[in-house]
């Protein structure tokens, strides 16, 4: 059985970078669809909640892709 090679520095950032936007971008998306879809049953400090998040998030994802250049 044969040893796959080891994985570049480059390679190792770039899937940890990849990883880190799948996650902020999954909270940005839940977020927004629960504003569109539940908005109507939810409180003022629920629908604050949840923009902060998005801010939170967006925020975590832009310091993430400053980092890359």
């Amino acid at each position: 059985m044969q040893n796959s090679p080891p994985q570049s520095s480059k390679s190792k950032i770039l899937q940890s970078l990849a990883h880190e936007a799948r996650n902020q971008l999954s909270i940005i998306i839940g977020c927004a669809d629960m504003l569109l879809n539940d908005r109507q049953n939810m409180t003022d400090e629920m629908i604050n909640s949840l923009v902060k998040e998005i801010q939170h998030a967006s925020g975590h994802l832009q310091q993430a892709t400053q980092e890359m250049s």
